[in-house]
């Protein structure tokens, strides 16, 4: 399923349970990064937890076709979910997923892709957009409107308030990567402190 540009922010606070792929594409890294630990966030408590998380390789993949889908269907050893990781990934995991895809029923597992940006022709996201079991949200760089928006929420969840006019110059400079933007806004955070 193609997850709308307004719809973005909800889903990524409240995924459907329908969803067994995500794939989070596009030419923003640090938002796309920050978008896969948020996600992942909703199925396993620790994203660095060795035995709830998988990180696979696109070159693993590769050089051993089966290792996707042995971990998509293997079971935690603590319960619950586990999240498989794959960063990087290209068109050529795609086949790999339908045979997932086929399966999706028996599927416990959550599958989360991160892919640079990809071509409305590519059969990765094509993929991810037509399932019903995957859905494909891109992580396009934000304008100077959506940053400002960004920024303004973090400071007031930080309990600041940010003028407008330092709002807009912050937002006309950071504007790229969220991973920056989130970075700096931080750091202004810690230097105000209590």
């Amino acid at each position: 399923m193609k997850i709308q540009t307004r719809d973005i922010e909800g889903f990524i606070k409240k995924p459907g349970v329908e969803f067994k792929i995500i794939l989070i594409y596009g030419p923003d890294e640090g938002l796309a990064r920050e978008r896969i630990t948020t996600l992942a966030g909703h199925y396993v408590t620790d994203i660095k937890d060795p035995f709830n998380v998988a990180n696979i390789t696109q070159d693993q993949i590769d050089s051993a076709p089966s290792a996707l889908f042995d971990e998509a269907f293997s079971m935690s050893m603590m319960g619950g979910q586990r999240v498989i990781l794959i960063k990087d990934a290209s068109n050529k995991i795609t086949e790999h997923l339908k045979t997932i895809e086929a399966e999706a029923d028996k599927l416990e597992n959550i599958i989360l892709i991160q892919a640079g940006n990809l071509t409305p022709s590519s059969s990765l996201r094509k993929f991810a957009e037509k399932s019903k079991v995957a859905a494909a949200v891109p992580c396009y760089i934000e304008d100077e409107r959506s940053l400002s928006g960004f920024l303004s929420g973090y400071f007031k969840e930080q309990g600041y308030t940010i003028d407008r006019d330092a709002l807009v110059l912050a937002a006309s400079i950071l504007h790229g990567d969220r991973a920056l933007a989130r970075n700096e806004a931080e750091k202004i955070a810690i230097y105000k402190g209590n």
